[in-house]
């Protein structure tokens, strides 16, 4: 490269003035704050409590009654009597259930160590989320002796949990039931594709039997469970106590934060007298004093932040749904991170972490806050439905077709335009995925 610089290139060095947001120890903890569900936020706040003493509990707090017991949907005078076990009734978790088998089923800790790694590895359906080569490694132990182990949980209740498939998770069903060498176990054993696409002829002439005994199949089929872990779908609801309530007052309605059973947080008066009287202490404990009261006012801070953050952003969603809350779930309007961030005056990182795994009883029921957020879909009147609207009415609509004749994502599309609802067919198709629906050549019933 030669000494003579490039035609119109300047290079020099000038100083520049560039605005950066600094992400302190303090920032970032003040932001998993405001993330945190509220159960996790109560063992943060008593974690603090305990590591910091110049915090202290002036006492908990105790809220207004918007919903009592047996009466949801109608508002509340302050302090009248609120039955919170409506919301917090402790339910036992599928992961809970499987454990209490597991103290019965196996007396070695190893035994127990591998059966804790599989119940920790379930879904949300009750089947075993990883490979058993994945469990061996987790628990350094032999891939047969989590076999083992494994086909013991396979006997727990409720049956079919620990599968790892549908296959066998329906076999396990067959086998409690009594109906191994049956045409079911047949049927589950080496039709299970043709049985989901309903070829019930194909089987019939692979297995040798008229069709009515594989429709008759097919009936004790449906009474078995493809999701065992299904029965504790709702113990997450009933756990959850909601973040805020929304009430009608007037001819509108109030967000009120959920603050039940929140310490109230406050400086120690004893260490700040102490702090006053520097010799009362010495240098170290000084300093330590002063670093923990440093930690105290921003930690009630930050708490205090993020009271008025979720506040903020659920009074702004109130704001822009009001037709939802007056009247329900179809009225739902689009609606982003944007809209909510412009309005309360943060960025969208922050909004998106005021809602992350927080709940509101409302009217209308216990909702999270996320749900309230969807993109639109024109409509004909000029308007945006709600794409979580169109997708209820996408399945409203496949659930009253028939099934012998189901309908295409292009039928299903017109059907939606007769409404007033404008989508095009790889809309239905992406919506009917996220719905966990088949397509139609899959849905049809051959008979």
């Amino acid at each position: 490269m030669s000494g003579t610089a490039h035609p119109g290139l300047i290079l020099s060095q000038k100083p520049a003035q560039v605005q950066k947001l600094v992400m302190t120890p303090q920032l970032q903890a003040a932001i998993r704050l405001l993330a945190l569900p509220r159960v996790e936020f109560e063992q943060a706040v008593q974690k603090e409590l305990l590591e910091n003493p110049l915090l202290e509990d002036a006492g908990t707090t105790v809220d207004m009654d918007p919903y009592p017991a047996g009466k949801k949907g109608t508002g509340n005078s302050p302090g009248e009597h609120r039955d919170f076990e409506t919301y917090t009734a402790r339910a036992e978790t599928l992961v809970e259930h499987v454990l209490t088998q597991v103290l019965d089923a196996f007396g070695s800790h190893e035994d127990r160590t591998v059966a804790a790694a599989i119940a920790g590895n379930l879904n949300r359906d009750g089947y075993l989320a990883i490979s058993t080569g994945e469990v061996a490694g987790l628990c350094d132990s032999p891939v047969d002796g989590v076999e083992r182990v494994l086909s013991v949980m396979q006997t727990f209740d409720p049956a079919g949990i620990c599968a790892r498939d549908l296959r066998e998770c329906l076999l396990i069903q067959c086998g409690r039931s009594g109906l191994n060498g049956t045409p079911v176990e047949t049927i589950l054993r080496g039709h299970l594709q043709d049985l989901e696409v309903g070829n019930y002829r194909r089987i019939s002439k692979k297995i040798g039997l008229p069709v009515k005994k594989i429709l008759a199949a097919l009936e004790t089929i449906r009474q078995l469970e493809p999701k065992p872990g299904r029965a504790f779908y709702d113990t997450v609801s009933r756990y959850i106590e909601p973040d805020l309530y929304v009430i009608r007052q007037g001819t509108g309605f109030k967000v009120i934060l959920n603050e039940r059973g929140l310490p109230v947080l406050r400086i120690s008066d004893h260490y700040r007298g102490l702090l006053k009287r520097w010799h009362a202490a010495g240098e170290t404990e000084r300093t330590y004093l002063q670093e923990k009261m440093k930690s105290a006012r921003w930690f009630i801070n930050s708490v205090g932040q993020r009271r008025r953050t979720i506040c903020s952003v659920m009074e702004a969603i109130v704001e822009r749904q009001p037709e939802f809350f007056e009247k329900g779930p179809a009225q739902l309007k689009p609606m982003v991170l944007r809209d909510i961030a412009e309005q309360v005056g943060v960025v969208e990182s922050t909004v998106s972490r005021a809602i992350a795994d927080k709940y509101a009883q409302t009217p209308h029921g216990l909702l999270a806050l996320r749900s309230f957020f969807s993109s639109g879909v024109p409509t004909d009147s000029g308007r945006q439905a709600s794409s979580s609207v169109v997708r209820d009415r996408v399945k409203e609509i496949i659930a009253g077709e028939d099934r012998q004749k189901p309908l295409s994502d292009d039928r299903i599309s017109d059907i939606l335009r007769t409404s007033g609802i404008i989508i095009a067919r790889r809309t239905v198709a992406k919506y009917r995925g996220h719905l966990g629906i088949l397509p139609s050549s899959r849905r049809k019933v051959i008979v």
